[in-house]
């Protein structure tokens, strides 16, 4: 009897060709997260100048 042939992976045995759009709104697109820092950075900035007036406002 010929000896069994183990797959040691989770790929599929038969080939699968995929054609995806690059415009797949479920994946984020590399950048994303960067833009959303900058938006961070631009809201604390505003809410530091608002304390600070707020703090020379009080004395």
């Amino acid at each position: 009897m010929k000896p069994r042939k183990e797959v040691l992976t989770n790929a599929p045995i038969q080939k699968n060709i995929v054609i995806e759009s690059a415009l797949n709104e479920k994946k984020p697109f590399p950048g994303d997260s960067v833009d959303g820092h900058k938006e961070l950075e631009e809201v604390n900035h505003f809410i530091t100048g608002e304390e600070i007036k707020q703090q020379n406002n009080n004395l």
